[in-house]
């Protein structure tokens, strides 16, 4: 599977919503969460033919609120194979993550800290591959380097995307630049990525 090509959907969809919000900010929280809910449904979609007992988590999903009682799972995305175990008295099923394919951070603060602490969560999950989306900063070589710190840490499949600031998809709408970890640094993704 090929997160990247999920991920330029979502994003040419996210660009093509209308702008709503009182003001800037809240503009560009919605244009980002309407990325989020472009990559998750993609997931959901790609998944739902291929792998039964796949679901998708996250804050605009409303479908593992009766399950979980919650939308979001620790992530902005978690893909997860779950299963059922009888509770305790054997009256109910209970569903649990049985394994995590996928967990996905974005973080479009132009500040390093910020990005540290989402990609950092990266390192506290445990699944077979992880995506991290980030805004486009400069220098780049240093944005990189400093997220390679952390990156080092992970014990996945890691894949980054850096997509312009959500104050520029209107004016100036960029393609994601892509990268893979491999043996230990960034290397820029093509389309035949795993």
């Amino acid at each position: 599977m090929d997160p990247f090509r999920l991920l330029t959907r979502a994003f040419e969809e996210a660009q093509g919503k209308g702008d709503a919000g009182d003001s800037d900010g809240e503009i560009h929280r919605n244009r980002s969460r309407n990325l989020v809910d472009s990559l998750a449904r993609g997931f959901q979609g790609y998944y739902r033919k291929i792998v039964p007992g796949v679901q998708v988590f996250w804050s605009g999903n409303d479908t593992h609120q009766s399950e979980f009682n919650l939308k979001e799972l620790l992530f902005d995305i978690a893909v997860c194979e779950v299963d059922e175990t009888p509770s305790a008295t054997g009256r109910a099923l209970l569903p649990y993550v049985k394994s995590t394919l996928w967990i996905v951070e974005s973080e479009f603060e132009r500040d390093s800290r910020s990005a540290i602490v989402d990609m950092s969560k990266l390192v506290m999950g445990r699944s077979e591959n992880a995506l991290f989306i980030a805004p486009t900063v400069g220098p780049k070589q240093g944005y990189l380097d400093m997220l390679a710190k952390v990156a080092v840490r992970c014990d996945c499949n890691l894949y980054l995307a850096l997509i312009g600031h959500p104050s520029t998809w209107k004016s100036s709408p960029s393609i994601p630049e892509e990268y893979v970890w491999a043996t230990n640094e960034w290397r820029p993704a093509g389309r035949s990525a795993p």
